[in-house]
This record gives C-alpha cells, sequence and structure tokens, in this order.
C-alpha cells in the first residue's frame, strides 16, 4: 500500500508540474462561478450541471494525463515496484486523487457563495442530503469521467486525433444517454458500456426518504464504471508493454 501511494503522489506530482493541469482547472473554476453567480439557483439543477462538467472536464484531464510521462522513467519506475499490479494501482490512485480534488471546487464555490448570502443562497434551504449528494455525485462522475479519458491512452489508441475524438463522442453520448435510450430504445445494447452519466439530472426524483440510497447506489455504479475503465487500461498496457 506504502509504494502504492508513493508513486500515485509521484504522478500527481509530475501532472500539477507540468502546464497540462491549467486548462481543466481554469475551465472548471469558470464555469462554476458562472453558474454559481446569481441566486436563487437551483440545488437540483446546479448540481446536474456541476456533475456534467466534472465529468467532461476529468475527462479531458484523463485522457492528457499521460501525455508529458517520461519514458524511461517510467520504465525505471516499472522495474523499481516489480509489480505490475502496483505499479497501475499508483496511476489509477493518481487519477482518482485528481477527480476529487477537482470536485472539491464544485463543492467548494457554492458552498462558499452560500455562506456569503447567509444561507440564503439556493432556491431552498440546503439540507443534509444535498451535502451528502455533493460529496457523492461529484466525485464519482469525475473519477468516472477521468477513466474514460485515460482509457484513450496513447499505449491502447496510439493515433491522438482519433482518440481525442473519441473522448469527446464518449462524453457527448454518456451525458446524453438517457434521451437517446428512450427515443432509440435499442441503443442499450450499446450503451451500456457508458458510465450512466446522466443519472445525476434524475437522482432527485422520487421521495427524500429514499435519496440517500438512491445516491449511495449511483455513486457505486459510477466508481464501478471507473474501476473497470482503469482495470482494462492497465490490462492492455501492461500485455503492449511487456
Amino acid at each position: 500500500m506504502k509504494r502504492i501511494v508513493e508513486l500515485s503522489n509521484y504522478q500527481l506530482r509530475v501532472y500539477f508540474k507540468s502546464s497540462r493541469f491549467v486548462m481543466p482547472f481554469i475551465v472548471t473554476v469558470v464555469f462554476l462561478a458562472v453558474l454559481y453567480s446569481s441566486r436563487p439557483v437551483s440545488i437540483e439543477s446546479s448540481f446536474a450541471l456541476t456533475c456534467f462538467l466534472l465529468f467532461g472536464v476529468m475527462a479531458w484531464a484523463g485522457y492528457t494525463f499521460p501525455s508529458g510521462e517520461d519514458t524511461v522513467m517510467e520504465q525505471i519506475l516499472f522495474l523499481r515496484v516489480k509489480s505490475g499490479l502496483i505499479y497501475y494501482a499508483g496511476k489509477s490512485v493518481a487519477l482518482a486523487a485528481a477527480a476529487v480534488l477537482l470536485s472539491g471546487f464544485g463543492i467548494l464555490i457554492p458552498g462558499v457563495q452560500w455562506l456569503l448570502h447567509g444561507g440564503m443562497f439556493f432556491d431552498r434551504a440546503a439540507e443534509v442530503s444535498d451535502l451528502l449528494a455533493a460529496l457523492l455525485l461529484f466525485p464519482a462522475c469525475s473519477f468516472a469521467g477521468g477513466a474514460l479519458g485515460g482509457l484513450l491512452h496513447p499505449v491502447v489508441i496510439p493515433e491522438r486525433k482519433c482518440a481525442s475524438l473519441l473522448t469527446t463522442l464518449f462524453v457527448l453520448l454518456s451525458v446524453i444517454r438517457g434521451p437517446l435510450v428512450r427515443e432509440i430504445p435499442f441503443l442499450r445494447a450499446l450503451f451500456w458500456v457508458l458510465p450512466p452519466v446522466e443519472g445525476a439530472a434524475s437522482v432527485y426524483m422520487g421521495t427524500q426518504d429514499a435519496l440517500p440510497a438512491r445516491l449511495t447506489g449511483y455513486f457505486a455504479a459510477l466508481f464501478l464504471y471507473g474501476v473497470v475503465y482503469c482495470v482494462v487500461k492497465s490490462l492492455i498496457c501492461f500485455y503492449k508493454k511487456i
């Protein structure tokens, strides 16, 4: 476990020392600042839009995450840990940590506005369940997006223009998956490979008592998709590199 944490810390240091995080960070902060610039703000709508934003931005970040890797240094790291499992687990943990950090801005910005306006910022009184929703939905969408973008690793798809287009397409299809499946039901057989991000817009539907259960189930589904994407990418990279 210690080696996994050390590897993830190294990956994060390399990422944040580069300029790759600048644009995703700026886009996130600007979008959230505009979204939460005036009141009253609908909690349900703003949270859904924040989920879509974090998913898309982290897909972008996950896609660019390996672009600054030093091939020689990566080989040295791989030889030092002497374990493909630890090596790729460290990369996945680093991606998850970046997702949590980014999702923190999704909580911080509306939270600050709520405090500045004396709790009168949203269109209704904020409840503990809303905080729970933010703590579960934002990191889950971020991680699923980052893992989806990371799945299109240069080792998996060497042609980067094609990978860039696929990343954009997968993000769009994930967000509009629900309406598309309702209009064209047979697409369900194809779209199951994409994370159910569109569910962020409907998680508040239903009784309030069942909201924690819905949030937990939605978080588990997105987290599982992210883990599967990371495992698939790691296996492909491992067998193509070795």
